[in-house]
């Protein structure tokens, strides 16, 4: 294929100027041929897009290795329950949470309630799907506070703030 050119003349019917300006000196030729200045800018904005994707593959690798994956790691069991500023205590019931190293985890309460599968943990909040139950969707609950013996769970129940307290056993 060959080159192609289009030369735009002003109406005269018309005494306003066009309104296109081309930034160029020609600014009544259109041409396909690339410029030096059109490889510059092709070169700018590749440069710009790489650092873009650099800086959020960083940020989102950065998200997932703060400590707490190795912390929650373990058996624990629920010790308090604060329901809008009410606490109850919870030592005496049987509510436990298992985190394996693998990805896994187990729940348990004291009324047969048995829920089992993978979780998984991005910056302070600790995804987890049932599967033991088929059709379940992936819950997720804000790790407060993790530390080497204890961790709080920040949830919503039906609209209610609540914060998990549990104690490690092992």
């Amino acid at each position: 294929m060959g080159s192609w050119k289009l030369h735009l003349t002003r109406n005269p019917r018309y005494r306003e100027a066009s309104h296109f300006h081309l930034p160029t000196s020609n600014s009544n030729l259109i041409t396909n041929e690339p410029t030096e200045l059109t490889y510059k800018r092709i070169h700018m904005k590749l440069k710009i897009l790489t650092v873009l994707a650099l800086f959020l593959v960083g940020s989102f690798f950065s998200c997932e290795s703060d400590g707490s994956y190795e912390l929650l790691q373990g058996s624990w069991k629920a010790m308090a329950k604060d329901e809008n500023g009410h606490i109850k205590d919870m030592a005496n019931n049987d509510v436990w949470f298992k985190f394996n190293p693998d990805g896994s985890y187990e729940y348990s309460t004291n009324n047969s309630y048995r829920e089992s599968g993978k979780y998984r943990m991005r910056g302070k909040v600790l995804y987890t799907t049932d599967t033991i139950a088929g059709g379940r969707i992936e819950k997720a609950v804000r790790l407060a506070v993790v530390s080497d013996d204890s961790i709080h769970f920040e949830m919503n129940s039906k609209g209610i703030a609540q914060t998990l307290r549990l104690k490690r056993t092992e």
